[in-house]
């Protein structure tokens, strides 16, 4: 697609009296990015100069704290004193110098806050905790609310005083003015509870506290959830209507539409259909004559098409940009092509949210870490051989050549993408299919040499005579001990899912980790009748918690039978024999018994050839079985490394 086809993508637009160059916008996202406060800051200033260089509009900086009790994540940006003025000024020139409108976001997590970040007791509207398994929060008093609702007003003015273009409240997800807003969370008799009027009225407070103190000029908006999924008592699309004509009455500027959801239907699962929340921005938009801004794992072609159908007026990014900040200036210049893609894979939550750990992207090794991630030209050209295309050999051979050296890339199988192929396959991976044809893009456009149906062994890496060898030959199998696994009928999930492989109708897998469940996901839609058994007391432990739940759920809705904490006995023509956590003897009938227990590095190679070439190198599984985001931070360092 080119730029032409992009055009309304391009529009400027005016939100109050901002003009913001494009429609592009930059949703706030929290990073955690040091737990150190002063590295975290740098990193972050880093991480957003990248983004405004990319061509975004509009950048929404991340939550910053406008209270010390509202600290929700280690290193968080605070706005509660004016100490912090200075440093909320480097964030707005950082984004500004680039040509894009810096907007901060400003925040209280009310009963989300938890005591073992911000040290202090969470609060809220009610003593209800916002999210299952939380904390229960202190109910506020009405001083208590008052003097928050100025807090929002000094921040506001902070924000103003630093350079910033304009503020967005936090009003989604599971935060404060949500907390007051839904009936499920505010269960308060007096002016703050009851009637929508009501619980709309910390709200309104906060837009009267902060248009008092920056004046009517400045551009300030709420980020809200146009609806609650799977919760009871949650926010309906009727109340967030009348919420933004409210709103609209007291001064706002704009009205960025998001939603929050409980289990299965949970905000980020509403997300991984690019485009596929613009339903919600549109309801709001029919009702108010805001600037509206859309969300929903937006690639360009879903944003155009949105702003086609007059659906909203810009449209923000997030998880896209943390997978590549240049999202703007590729769609601009027609090389869609180049942007790589969000996977869905949630890892990036994962790891900020449940392990408090910093932001992570699985196809970009480089966020949060642009300094020191930088692509430089080599000082000497090299001969490089790269032996192996998953995740971690493609990503190798991309930095190795945009350095500027001499690649071959060699792949045992007919085709490139090493697991990334089988990962594509089960109900809900299209996204890794996206993905793959990127990398296969970015070789082809890189002038790497490739050599597929391959197996390269260390005679001919020896004729070839490389200055270089990057062995990213993955992982084998892991075959448990258990009698009878010889047999013929037992088979590896990775041939299933590339139907190297044919299943009868009654299926036990072995092993119950990511690889297992996902297998039996995808036969489960086959009507086969499967058996998940597994050694451990869990099974699919390393899903993100937002999703890990539901997935399990659905296996079970559809008949697929789990059994944890077994012991295997033995593997006969007619299935498995094992003990159950019950210490009962089972004998499991199957007609195919499906391997998935894991896998060990397959490094073979590598110890041929160390010490005969000067430089060998081992990346991704051959190093050691681990998730993909691991495989392209290993081969993006070996490649900057050559």
């Amino acid at each position: 697609m080119n730029t032409l086809q992009f055009k309304r993508l391009f529009d400027p637009i005016n939100i109050g009296p901002m003009t913001v160059k494009n429609r592009f916008v930059m949703a706030p996202m929290g990073t955690v990015f040091s737990r150190d406060v002063n590295e975290a800051h740098e990193r972050r200033l880093a991480y957003y100069e990248a983004r405004a260089k990319g061509g975004v509009g509009m950048i929404i900086v991340e939550a910053s704290a406008v209270d010390s009790n509202a600290v929700m994540l280690p290193g968080m940006i605070c706005n509660y004193d004016d100490e912090f003025i200075p440093l909320l000024k480097r964030y707005a020139d950082t984004v500004k110098k680039h040509g894009a409108k810096a907007v901060i976001q400003l925040a209280h997590g009310g009963g989300a806050v938890s005591s073992f970040i911000s040290g202090k007791t969470p609060v809220a509207p009610s003593p209800i905790a916002p999210r299952p398994g939380g904390e229960i929060p202190r109910e506020l008093t009405i001083p208590e609310i008052k003097e928050i609702v100025e807090r929002f007003g000094e921040a506001a003015l902070r924000a103003k005083k630093a350079g910033f273009d304009g503020v967005e409240l936090h009003g989604a997800h599971a935060y404060l003015f949500v907390q007051f807003f839904t009936p499920a969370f505010n269960k308060r008799t007096d002016e703050y509870g009851g009637p929508l009027e009501n619980r709309a009225r910390f709200y309104m407070e906060v837009f009267r506290s902060i248009r008092d103190k920056v004046g009517p000029d400045f551009p300030v908006w709420s980020r809200i959830n146009a609806r609650h999924f799977n919760l009871e008592n949650g926010i309906t699309l009727d109340d967030s209507k009348k919420l933004v004509k409210m709103m609209e009455e007291v001064g706002a500027s704009a009205v960025n539409v998001s939603c929050y959801g409980i289990g299965k239907d949970n905000f980020i699962n509403c997300t991984n259909i690019p485009g596929g929340l613009a339903y919600l921005a549109d309801a709001i938009k029919k009702e108010t004559n805001l600037p509206v801004i859309a969300i929903g794992m937006m690639t360009p072609e879903a944003g155009e098409r949105v702003l086609e159908e007059g659906k909203a007026d810009l449209i923000a990014f997030a998880r896209g940009f943390l997978c590549d900040p240049e999202i703007p200036n590729k769609a601009k210049e027609g090389k869609t092509e180049d942007i790589v893609p969000c996977l869905g894979c949630l890892r990036c939550l994962q790891e900020m949210i449940f392990r408090l750990k910093p932001l992570m992207c699985s196809v970009n090794a480089s966020l949060g870490r642009e300094k020191e991630f930088k692509i430089k030209p080599a000082e000497k050209k090299k001969k490089v051989m790269v032996i192996g295309s998953g995740p971690a050999g493609i990503e190798a051979s991309r930095v190795a050549a945009l350095r500027g050296h001499d690649v071959t890339l060699y792949e045992k199988e007919k085709e490139l993408g090493g697991q990334i192929r089988q990962a594509s396959v089960p109900p809900g991976k299209e996204r890794f299919k996206v993905y793959l044809e990127y990398l296969k893009t970015q070789v082809k456009k890189h002038g790497i040499q490739v050599q597929v149906g391959v197996k390269v062994t260390a005679d001919l890496v020896g004729k070839e005579k490389p200055d270089a060898v990057v062995i990213a030959t993955g992982g084998i199998p892991l075959v448990p001990e258990i009698k009878g696994m010889d047999v013929s009928r037992v088979v590896t999930a990775d041939n299933v899912l590339l139907d190297r492989a044919k299943t009868g109708e009654k299926v036990i897998i072995i092993g119950g980790e990511l690889v297992g469940c996902e297998t039996a996901h995808y036969l489960m839609n086959k009507g086969k009748k499967i058996t998940i058994t597994r050694r451990g007391d869990a099974l699919a432990t390393k899903m993100i918690p937002f999703n890990r739940e539901a997935f399990l759920e659905d296996l079970e809705k559809n008949g697929v039978e789990l059994l944890t904490g077994v012991t295997y006995k033995e593997v006969t023509d007619k299935g498995i024999i094992l003990i159950d956590n019950k210490g009962e003897k089972r004998m499991i009938e199957a007609d195919t018994i499906i391997l998935a227990a894991g896998a060990k590095s397959d490094d073979k190679l590598f110890e041929q050839i160390k010490g005969k070439i000067k430089e060998v190198y081992k990346v991704g599984d051959c190093v050691e079985p681990r998730q993909i985001g691991e495989a392209v931070e290993e081969g993006m360092r070996i490649g900057m490394s050559l």
